[in-house]
């Protein structure tokens, strides 16, 4: 028993509510031993007068035995959800020597849990045990309340330090990203275009110095060759540029509306000879002739580059087909070819940044690595994705899809 004269004082002023459907059993085995000690007792032979008891007095703590009406596990949980009681301590007192039933009852709240049969002095220390710490806790109710706010503290700083971190890592990827684009634009700059540059560099020098001795043939070969390299280089740039102003954020979208007939048919016209040099057939096949609504130049740089994409990996005498469906509110285009295909492994590189496929065509074709990319970013911009599907030694298929103008 505590010698304390202050938790002695604690003890007088506190109430112990004792609810038990045979409470008179209760008071005669422990009704003067609780009142020797100085606890007030207050007692309930039902659900319902312990719930009264409960609003009423407020109880320091509460001894539970059973109710005919309701199951103490009910109880205990009934009362856990009132939030004035839920710090409340209840011991429950109960017969039953199933070990699942102790840890259900600690699960219904349970501060304690003692046996019917127990020893009167056994009931009586336990009681003593959360009284002190009631007292304890009500004796140093600053610091407790100090000590809640510095963990309510902690976890908020926590979480700010866990979302500082996420912001972080998302920092540290876009970074990488920038730095393998800033990477990518001086590789194709210092060799891409320095190759082409100084074959270029090498004709003129060579027309120069030779210009008079070279016949007739060899000087219009040469100047063929001049023409080829200026317009692989004019191409690089334009990639070069157009990927820049879409990077920067400085390619706005300028939507009309126009019927996806006149999109394609645009786009597709110049391919034809290129295709015909490789002896490769080049149609199209639009089942649904909408009007869409998008940015006109941008999506026929897309439709262009696509289709010089299928150009470049088709063998020759293939096939490539542009075919244009519905789903829903939306064209449908895809971009469908008889070519080489890519392996799976490689059709997730094919859009990063920090791949270096530059893969050279059927017919040794060069190409800058940029074109799908930029196909890529301008149908985002456009909120839509390009998607891909490819059987090696098969072909592939290209496809994404423009809004339907509902007017």
């Amino acid at each position: 028993m505590a010698t304390d004269k202050n938790f002695d004082d604690f003890i007088k002023k506190s109430h112990i509510l004792c609810a038990d459907q045979s409470i008179s059993k209760f008071t005669k085995r422990y009704c003067s031993v609780f009142a020797e000690r100085g606890y007030k007792m207050v007692y309930a032979a039902n659900a319902k007068e312990a719930i009264y008891n409960v609003n009423k007095i407020k109880p320091n703590l509460i001894i539970l035995g059973e109710f005919e009406e309701m199951s103490s596990l009910d109880f205990g949980k009934r009362l856990k959800l009132y939030n004035e009681f839920d710090s409340t301590p209840i011991i429950f007192l109960s017969s039953s020597k199933d070990s699942k039933y102790v840890v259900d009852c600690f699960k219904a709240g349970a501060a304690d849990f003692v046996n019917l049969n127990c020893e009167t002095e056994e009931l009586v220390l336990r009681v003593e045990n959360q009284m002190k710490l009631l007292y304890f806790i009500n004796k140093n109710k600053e610091q407790v309340k100090n000590v809640i706010k510095m963990q309510t503290d902690i976890t908020r700083q926590s979480q700010e330090v866990m979302i500082l971190n996420e912001q972080l890592e998302e920092q540290t990827e876009s970074l990488k990203d920038l730095n393998s684009q800033k990477n990518r634009l001086f590789s194709l700059i210092s060799h891409d275009l320095r190759g082409p540059l100084y074959g270029m560099n090498s004709l003129i020098e060579t027309l120069h110095t030779y210009y008079d001795k070279l016949n007739d043939e060899d000087r219009k070969r040469k100047i063929m060759l001049l023409g080829k390299e200026g317009s692989n280089v004019f191409k690089l740039m334009e990639s070069l540029l157009l990927w820049a102003e879409i990077q920067l954020g400085e390619f706005e979208v300028f939507s009309q509306n126009e019927k996806i007939s006149v999109i394609i048919n645009n786009a597709v016209f110049p391919m034809k000879k290129r295709a015909e040099r490789k002896d490769i057939e080049l149609f199209v096949d639009i089942k649904n002739d909408d009007i869409v609504s998008c940015d006109l130049t941008m999506i026929h740089t897309v439709v262009q580059k696509l289709l010089s994409n299928s150009v470049k990996f088709t063998e020759r005498g293939g096939k490539i087909k542009v075919i244009v469906s519905q789903n829903e509110n939306k064209s449908v285009i895809k971009i469908v070819d008889s070519g080489v295909g890519i392996p799976d492994n490689n059709i997730t590189q094919l859009f990063s940044m920090s791949s270096k496929m530059s893969t050279r065509g059927t017919e040794n074709e060069k190409g800058t690595g940029l074109g799908l990319q930029i196909c890529q970013a301008i149908l985002n911009l456009h909120s839509q994705e390009l998607k891909v599907y490819s059987v090696v030694g098969e072909g592939s298929v290209f496809s994404f899809m423009l809004p339907i103008c509902k007017d």
